[in-house]
């Protein structure tokens, strides 16, 4: 629990600027000055695609989102119960002179003056198209906005003929067994891709999303996704490894998800990788002019192709020794001092900077298939 004098929220305490597309999940707050369960108050300032979904306990000026409101609130809703004596709104506890828009809460709200579903005291606002949950509230008034039982809370024609956005879209729902939701809550962010991944085999992750959620991972050879080769079906994991794919081509990659409700997210953000062997990397991003001298690039790639060809005949002890005793000594001059020493066939830390790591993921990419060679010899 937090607790503090002055205005208090789980996120935020006092806003004057814009907060958007922004969440609060679990936990409890409480203080002695506006509380909420995002923002303790707002002067001026705007909030905007955001939620709250913890327990907020006041003397006065208590609200599910904010506690005193002095902004713009656009968007957003809350779910935690709130207690306090005065001023106390499942959304918002007191609000002055400011528009709430497109907005709900549906937490319990206990308290013993003022006391709203949506708003415990408005004064010269505006609260425009919100609602608020009576059955699960607890409350059938409010100083703005409108009640509704569950089941009218749970219907998407209730809040698309007021003009809320589920095209675009703002909000999304899954009728009938849950309330609308941000849209961005459902979208997972993939996480970003090395420019070469060694191999045929790419394993892709993503942010996970709150809640019983499947994913769609797809593979494409283009950014625009025209043609996919790959996809995993839906998977509850964060994580996919593609399978099959040709040295020296890039390929991209996104995933959506789903919830509970069958209601699907947009596609996350695109990341792609260019899929190719240590030789193939050493031999696009190498200059001659960074090693001792010009000859030393074949006489490194020959070397290379020699740990690459005994790791695809299986010996992968041999493999290791080449790569950690011969080549990664050529590389890591900078690595180890800061500087080339007198092993180094790369002569620039720049240079070294990008070929040691790829010797290095090669490396653990030996050593992988060795734990995992050894692991079936186990299970054999």
């Amino acid at each position: 629990m937090r607790v503090q004098d002055g205005s208090f929220g789980s996120l935020v305490g006092n806003n004057r600027g814009t907060i958007s597309n922004c969440y609060v999940e679990g936990g409890s707050v409480s203080g002695n000055g506006g509380v909420g369960g995002l923002v303790g108050g707002t002067w001026r300032g705007t909030i905007a695609n955001c939620y709250a979904a913890g327990c907020v306990l006041r003397n006065m000026e208590v609200g599910g989102l904010v506690g005193d409101n002095r902004g713009t609130i656009t968007d957003c809703y809350a779910t935690g119960s709130i207690l306090g004596h005065w001023y106390v709104g499942g959304l918002v506890g007191y609000n002055f002179q400011n528009k709430i828009v497109n907005c709900y809460s549906i937490g319990s709200v206990l308290g013993d003056k003022d006391v709203g579903g949506l708003m415990g005291h408005n004064e010269a606002g505006e609260v425009i198209d919100s609602f608020w949950d009576i059955d699960t509230s607890g409350q059938d008034w409010s100083d703005g906005g409108t009640g509704l039982p569950t089941a009218e809370m749970q219907m998407q024609v209730t809040f698309t003929d007021v003009g809320w956005d589920f095209n675009t879209p703002v909000w999304i729902i899954g009728e009938g067994v849950d309330y609308p939701r941000l849209l961005w809550e459902l979208t997972p962010v993939l996480h970003p891709e090395p420019e070469i991944t060694f191999g045929t085999t790419n394993t892709i992750s993503w942010e996970p999303i709150a809640g019983d959620v499947e994913y769609y991972a797809e593979c494409a050879e283009d950014a625009n996704f025209t043609f996919i080769i790959y996809n995993s079906g839906w998977i509850t994991e964060t994580s996919y490894e593609f399978s099959g794919l040709e040295l020296g081509k890039r390929y991209w990659y996104s995933v959506k998800a789903r919830n509970a409700a069958g209601v699907e997210s947009q596609w996350s953000n695109v990341e792609s990788s260019l899929q190719c062997s240590l030789s193939d990397a050493v031999d696009i991003m190498l200059s001659p002019e960074s090693l001792k001298n010009e000859n030393m690039k074949n006489a490194l790639l020959n070397k290379i192709d020699e740990a690459l060809e005994m790791i695809d005949e299986g010996d992968h002890t041999s493999a290791l020794n080449k790569l950690e005793n011969d080549i990664l000594l050529k590389t890591n001059g900078c690595a180890e001092s800061g500087e080339p020493d007198k092993n180094d066939w790369i002569i620039t830390c720049e240079a070294q900077g990008e070929i040691y790591p790829l010797v290095i993921e090669t490396i653990e990419y030996v050593k992988g298939l060795m734990e995992r060679s050894a692991q079936y010899n186990i299970n054999q």
